[in-house]
Formats: structure tokens, C-alpha cells, sequence
């Protein structure tokens, strides 16, 4: 399937509004100095060393044929807040009796590990989140270290959110949660943020937003949201597309005719959604009948990535022939084969619903095709090609290797880093039995 499309991220702003911003592209470069955001791509070197230990549970798995039996609909999402502020009149909490006045997906939410003095991944996976929200962690004075970042990181790699509401980055003082800018997409670096307050209580879900984010809401419409104490800004000035960084602005607000209040989304190194406004905050204890958007606009964040699909597809050649009838594995995160598809006799697979995230293609059982009778022999190498897409768009920048998985300990080869036509290429050694491996792919809504 051979696509001469380049992927192209569009910002899309409105002279006036409040902000969502829901990041959507890749990074999975190791954080840099603290308070400094990396902007570079990651190295070949970052990419190895990121899959070592994924791969490692990946080749057990192979050898136990440990297989998903397949792709199971969330029962409830379960949501865990860390370093966040707590306040009593709150969505944080009314989010837990009031789900089912917001759609039909259960959602529960927890405290438990928003007492710890720091958390970790291991905590997370304990808790069984799928949501990780951040409510105004410097609103409540509170810093999230690198080590907890990086933690976030390897959850949105693995197939969770990161939800950020409020006053998230901060940075004046000693309350900086700058370097979280990478979760959200967002270009934190060397930039201080702080509240503004007197802002309009409307709110726009941009037309070109994804639809499951305006459920329930009239999407391309402005409309009443409760009464917000301050938003998050940079020091200075408003929001503007400069300050994004692999996002996508899908919401806005009003604050004296000028951009202030951000909805982005994030999702080609795992999701991560940001408000600007505190949309978890009930300032009039319920009386105000518009609170129930700013309801509304939370569950639509939590349960995204649970419920919108889109779709994978792409072709596989080994020796310039097509890898057909042959089973291709999608799996969520990094690790793990939850969908699997049949190539056709040209070699194209296709994976029509795939829930939007960050996925890992693999395709197994790479063998050098046997010459006919009398043809030349392989000279050593096999050659494995072929191309990804992403709703019909080239999936470019996407890490290929290719892993053997026949000895002990495994080896692996790459990456190669697919091109502007989501096309990728590796010469495999003319033995053993190998598996393409390509982590990061992020699915957005069709």
C-alpha cells in the first residue's frame, strides 16, 4: 500500500477562545535536564535502549505462544489522580455518581495514590489506571519529579492517558512542572506559566475536533461552561500555536476577545489531554446549570481513547514478494498483540477499528522465501519491506526493527525510521525466524 501522502500536523486556532489542546505526536526521547524539554528527535541509541526491555517480554511471549485471544471493550475506565488538588466541591469526585448522566461507558475515579509522597509506574500499573490525572498540581504547590514524568511517559507508551486540567506547568518559584509539557505536546521549555483570572465562561469544541470529544455538546458552537477561577498561561501573554508542540488545538475559550483557555490532544507516543481551565472545579457547590459541561467535557476526555476508533493498514514484501495469507498482530502500548488480520495475496492487511492510542505492529514469522529450482541463491540477506498507514494517511517517523527470536538471547536489528510515505526497508540475515516490531503508531479518529 503505497501512499505518497505526507503526514501533515495542523494547529488550528480562532482568533478568540478558550484552549483545549489534545497532543498528538511522538516522543519518546528520555528527558532532558530538568526544566528543559527536549525538542530534538530521539536518537537510534534512545530507540534501542527504549526497546530492550518491551522486546524482552515480547520474545517470551513469542516463544510461550501467549497470545490475547483479542481485543476486550472497556468494562470502566478506571481513573487514578496524582499530585493534584483536592477541593471540596468538585467533578473529581461527582464524576464517580454521575457518570451515566454523560454517556454510557462507566468511569470511576480514585484518590488512593494522591496521598503518596511519590509514585511510580509499578503504582500505577497496581492501581490498574487508565486514566493518569494531574488537577492543577502547581495550583496545589506541588512538583512532579523527573523519574514520575518519565513514569507518566512509559504509561502513555503503553497505552494510557494523561489527563492535565488546570494549573499544570507552573514554573515561577520552586513549583515546576514544566518539563510535563512533553505529555501534552506542548513546548513548555523556557517558558514560565501562571493563572489569569476574569476569563468568560464559554467554550468551543472546535468543528474539526474528533466528535466523541463534543459529545453531548454543540460541537462548532460556543456554549456556557461553570464559572472558573483562573486559567493557565504563559507569563506574559495568551496562548498561541508557537507554544504547541506535536498538539493539536481542539477546543477554545474567551477571555477579553483573546485566546486563553486550550484543549489539546496528544497521541503518537501515548495519549495526553490538556485543559487549561480547572473544568474540575464547581465554584457555585451545583447551582450553576452549565457546570454539567464542564462535566461533560471531562468524561469526553477520560473515555476517549476508549471508545473512538480509526483505523491501521499497510503492506509486507519479504525478497520482493508479497507476505500474503499471513497473520499481522496490532497490539496496544508497546508490548502485547490484542488484534490480529490476515494479509490478502498482495500482502496489504488492514485493522478497521482500531481504538485511537499508541500501537505496535508485529509481523511474524519473516523466513527467506525458497528460490525455485535452478534460481540464484540468497546471498546472505533477505530483504523485508513494506509500508504503514494511519486512516489512509502515511504513518511517517514510525521505529521498525526486526527481532530474532530463535536464540537466546534474542537479536534484534534497527531501527529504521519509516518515511515520508510511512515506507520502511530491512535486510535481515538469511536465517533463523524474525518478527518486524514497530512501536509508536499513533491512531487518531477517521
Amino acid at each position: 500500500m503505497r501512499s505518497t501522502t505526507v503526514l501533515s500536523r495542523s494547529i488550528r486556532l480562532l482568533t478568540a477562545g478558550a484552549l483545549c489542546v489534545l497532543a498528538a505526536t511522538a516522543s519518546n526521547a528520555k528527558l532532558a535536564i530538568r526544566r528543559e524539554v527536549p525538542s530534538s528527535p530521539p536518537s537510534n541509541a534512545a530507540l534501542r535502549d527504549l526497546a530492550s526491555d518491551a522486546m524482552t517480554e515480547m520474545v517470551a511471549r513469542l516463544a510461550g505462544l501467549d497470545r490475547p485471544k483479542g481485543l476486550s471493550a472497556a468494562d470502566t475506565v478506571r481513573v487514578v489522580l496524582v499530585r493534584s488538588r483536592l477541593t471540596s466541591s468538585s467533578w473529581i469526585h461527582d464524576l464517580n455518581k454521575r457518570w451515566s448522566d454523560f454517556g454510557e461507558l462507566p468511569i470511576s475515579v480514585s484518590t488512593e495514590l494522591n496521598w503518596l509522597e511519590t509514585f511510580t509506574y509499578d503504582d500505577l500499573s497496581k492501581a490498574k489506571a487508565d486514566v493518569v490525572w494531574l488537577a492543577s498540581p502547581a495550583g496545589a504547590k506541588l512538583e512532579l519529579s523527573a523519574s514520575e514524568i518519565a513514569d507518566l511517559e512509559k504509561f502513555q507508551r503503553r497505552g494510557g492517558t494523561v489527563l492535565g486540567t488546570g494549573l499544570v506547568f507552573g514554573g515561577a518559584g520552586s513549583y515546576d512542572n514544566r518539563a510535563a509539557g512533553v505529555l501534552f505536546g506542548i513546548d513548555t521549555a523556557k517558558r514560565v506559566f501562571m493563572p489569569v483570572s476574569g476569563i468568560v465562561p464559554k467554550f468551543r469544541v472546535l468543528a474539526s475536533a474528533p466528535a466523541s470529544l463534543a459529545d453531548g455538546l454543540p460541537q462548532g458552537d460556543e456554549f456556557a461552561i461553570g464559572a472558573k477561577p483562573w486559567v493557565e498561561v504563559e507569563r506574559g501573554r495568551l496562548w498561541d500555536d508557537d507554544q504547541i508542540d506535536g498538539a493539536d488545538i481542539v477546543g477554545v475559550g474567551d477571555y477579553s476577545g483573546e485566546l486563553v483557555q486550550t484543549l489539546t490532544d496528544r497521541i503518537g507516543a501515548g495519549r495526553g489531554i490538556y485543559f487549561s481551565a480547572p473544568h474540575e472545579i464547581r465554584e457555585s457547590q451545583g447551582a450553576d446549570p452549565n457546570e454539567a459541561n464542564d462535566g461533560q467535557l471531562l468524561y469526553n476526555a477520560i473515555t476517549f481513547g476508549f471508545t473512538a476508533v480509526g483505523r491501521v493498514s499497510g503492506d509486507v514484501r519479504v525478497d520482493g514478494e508479497p507476505f500474503a495469507d499471513k497473520r499481522v498482530y496490532l497490539g496496544e502500548g508497546e508490548i502485547g498483540c490484542d488484534l490480529y488480520e490476515l494479509t490478502d495475496g498482495t500482502g496489504v492487511f488492514e485493522f478497521a477499528e482500531v481504538p485511537v492510542g499508541t500501537h505496535t505492529l508485529e509481523i511474524p514469522n519473516i523466513v527467506n522465501n525458497v528460490p525455485d529450482e535452478g534460481a540464484p541463491q540468497s546471498a546472505g540477506v533477505m530483504v523485508a519491506d513494506g509500508g504503514i498507514e494511519v486512516n489512509g494517511v502515511a504513518a511517517e517517523g514510525v521505529p521498525v526493527y526486526a527481532v530474532r527470536i530463535d536464540v537466546v538471547p534474542f537479536d534484534f536489528l534497527g531501527p529504521v525510521i519509516t518515511d515520508v510515505n510511512g515506507e520502511w526497508s530491512i535486510d535481515i540475515p538469511n536465517e533463523g525466524r524474525w518478527v518486524i516490531w514497530a512501536p509508536g503508531i499513533g491512531v487518531r479518529v477517521l
